[in-house]
């Protein structure tokens, strides 16, 4: 089954890559959600301990921090999944999905993006190959940036060389082949 897109494709247009976060980083987002849980459980569990007074609100307020992280994960888990970059041959698309309500979706010909750099922070960025491609644009929106996304100096290369085509498409529109890389 073929993959559907946050955006209808233009005349004419492919699909390069679709980019998402690395793996590494939902599973970093979910360590730190469960740090955080047993931070709070262990708080709550030592105050019920402490204050024995309303014991029933203790186990209510300990079942909803419970419910409460599981939904946080869950909704890291969605981000995950939804938040989505696709290269094309014409253009690059973000497209985020923060809940199944709220959508943004930007675009941007690749003759706009002006300047590319890529960033990898921290030992587990390093180490796992991860970090943000970040393309300054001619148009509205100045820049898109793809965080998290594997291998970024591949991805910024990978843009650089689609980039050069279109511009080399609209300025040789008669030509059928594609400018030498």
């Amino acid at each position: 089954m073929a993959e559907k897109y946050p955006v209808s494709l233009q005349k004419d247009e492919k699909v390069i890559k679709v980019m998402r976060r690395h793996p590494a980083r939902l599973v970093l987002d979910i360590v730190l959600t469960f740090i955080i849980e047993v931070l709070v459980l262990v708080a709550l569990f030592w105050l019920r301990d402490t204050v024995s007074v309303l014991g029933l609100l203790w186990n209510i307020l300990i079942g909803i921090a419970l419910i409460g992280g599981l939904i946080f994960i869950g909704i890291e888990f969605y981000r995950y999944r939804n938040d989505v970059w696709l290269l094309t041959n014409q253009r690059i698309v973000d497209s985020t999905r923060t809940s199944p309500f709220n959508q943004t979706v930007s675009s941007a010909d690749l003759v706009n993006v002006q300047d590319m750099n890529f960033h990898k922070r921290g030992v587990l960025a390093t180490l796992f190959n991860f970090g943000d491609v970040i393309c300054q644009t001619a148009s509205q929106t100045q820049h898109f940036a793809f965080r998290g996304v594997s291998h970024p100096e591949d991805v910024l290369h990978l843009v650089d060389t689609h980039r050069d085509l279109a511009r080399h498409r609209m300025y040789n529109p008669e030509s059928n082949e594609p400018a030498a890389s």
